[in-house]
């Protein structure tokens, strides 16, 4: 999920939904790969 919301009602949505990977905005391209390569990688093992 890809958010403006604050990081105390991520870290909510992260305990209520633990397998959903959370990036708030503004983040970087960099950031952004990561996340994804994070979880392509999770999806294969």
């Amino acid at each position: 999920m890809v958010s403006a919301a604050s990081q105390h009602q991520l870290a909510q949505i992260h305990q209520r939904f633990p397998d959903v990977q959370v990036l708030q905005k503004p983040f970087s391209m960099k950031s952004l790969l990561q996340l994804i390569e994070t979880k392509h990688v999770g999806d294969t093992i």
